[in-house]
């Protein structure tokens, strides 16, 4: 992918104003202020999360476009969309998000937790399994690792680029939480942090051992859905102990991950205070 010393201002900007913008319609009727609010929100929902799931790549294609011409275009796509990963790239987001899930899923009830039964049902409906794990999310990296991940770590390096925008993307999420159909409620907030923290560290770890290459965190965050939607770690209630593992147990794959980085040595440049892109090709 391209690399870009400038801070990706425009980017946030764009993905922030388009999410956001879908998603208010639904915040009066999670309030209860409209009649037939509930319909409204169990119809809505869905397609306003999957929509507004693409504001991190329209402002991918937004900054690209403006920053470089509409010809460079191309150029992003083919680049994210390079499927030459790797066997253990392509590996890796598989064993490392099943483990992490699994263990979630598990450990709690070995001291007596309420078990949550797997949800196998998924696999019996291939296309409602992968509704969910290629378009409940996964379009989001086209932004977060396809454009800004790169940004981010030339101008602060991996640990502090990372940490930004795993913050950053837990933010982006917020209105989520206020619509109880979205499925993000029940999280406790600071887990939540410390869940999308951890894997802004894991995926840009996957983006970095595949050269580069951005389809690699489109992996990781479909097997995220995935592992997600068939081993629950969300309890009818509180205090979500499963939750709070799989966000502990991200967040500590993702640290060792981007200490295993071969370029966690090397210190963040000193960034341009301009907004125009230093473009250079890092194909393996």
């Amino acid at each position: 992918m391209h690399r870009y010393i400038a801070f990706p201002y425009r980017f946030f900007a764009v993905t922030f104003m388009w999410s956001w913008a879908i998603w208010a319609p639904l915040l009066p009727a999670a309030r209860n202020v409209l009649p037939g609010e509930r319909e409204f929100l169990s119809n809505a929902t869905f397609p306003a999360v999957v929509l507004a799931a693409f504001g991190p790549a329209v402002g991918a294609l937004y900054s690209v476009g403006t920053l470089e011409g509409k010809q460079a275009l191309g150029l992003y796509f083919r680049e994210f969309f390079d499927m030459r990963l790797g066997w253990k790239v392509w590996l890796a987001p598989v064993a490392t998000i099943g483990a992490i899930t699994g263990a979630a899923w598990m450990l709690p009830d070995l001291w007596g937790a309420a078990h949550l039964p797997a949800r196998t049902f998924l696999l019996a409906s291939p296309v409602q399994l992968a509704v969910i794990a290629l378009l409940a999310g996964s379009q989001e990296e086209l932004g977060w690792r396809g454009y800004a991940c790169a940004a981010l770590e030339e101008r602060l390096g991996p640990w502090c680029g990372n940490l930004l925008l795993g913050v950053a993307w837990a933010i982006w999420h917020l209105p989520l939480f206020l619509i109880p159909e979205s499925g993000l409620a029940p999280i406790p907030l600071p887990a939540f942090f410390l869940f999308t923290t951890g894997l802004s560290y894991l995926f840009a770890a996957f983006r970095q051992a595949a050269g580069g290459r951005g389809f690699a965190a489109y992996c990781g965050h479909t097997c995220v859905n995935f592992f997600g939607s068939l081993l629950p770690t969300l309890a009818p209630g509180p205090p979500q102990v499963r939750y709070w593992i799989w966000a502990g147990l991200a967040l500590a794959s993702g640290v060792v991950a981007t200490a295993l980085r071969s370029d966690t040595r090397r210190l963040a440049p000193t960034a341009t205070p301009t907004d125009t892109p230093v473009v250079t090709s890092v194909r393996a």
